[in-house]
């Protein structure tokens, strides 16, 4: 006879997780034995999926949502994930910024502006 035991290895954080390898992460995490919060800012919708499918896995997750090169909304992400899943163990940095643009601009003030808010959200 075969014993299953649900066993939890402990809480991940996941940012940018609405898609692509965040998701990855995430999916990676659940599967794995860990609870995840999620979080990923104007994707709702997906992060709503992610969590369905995580679910499924038997984990428990949540959506946090916030921009992560805001500190403030930060700490609110990081204790709601300590309070409503019971700790946090590890973290794991997905994000990624966007432009709609064909260009930098000629002094790369553009890229520069973008890769601080990518490594302050690490």
């Amino acid at each position: 006879m075969e014993l299953l035991l649900e066993m939890t290895l402990g809480v991940a954080l996941v940012t940018g997780a609405a898609n692509g390898i965040g998701r990855s992460i995430a999916l990676r995490l659940a599967k794995d034995g860990f609870d995840v919060a999620v979080n990923d800012i104007g994707h709702q919708d997906l992060l709503a999926s992610l969590q369905d499918e995580i679910k499924t896995l038997g984990r428990n997750s949540i959506e946090c949502i916030a921009d992560v090169t805001k500190e403030e909304e930060v700490k609110t992400m990081v204790n709601e994930t300590v309070e409503r899943l019971g700790g946090l163990d590890v973290i794991s940095s997905s994000l990624a910024i966007a432009r709609k643009s064909n260009e930098f601009g000629s002094d790369g003030g553009q890229c520069g502006n973008i890769i601080i808010k990518v490594i302050h959200g690490l």
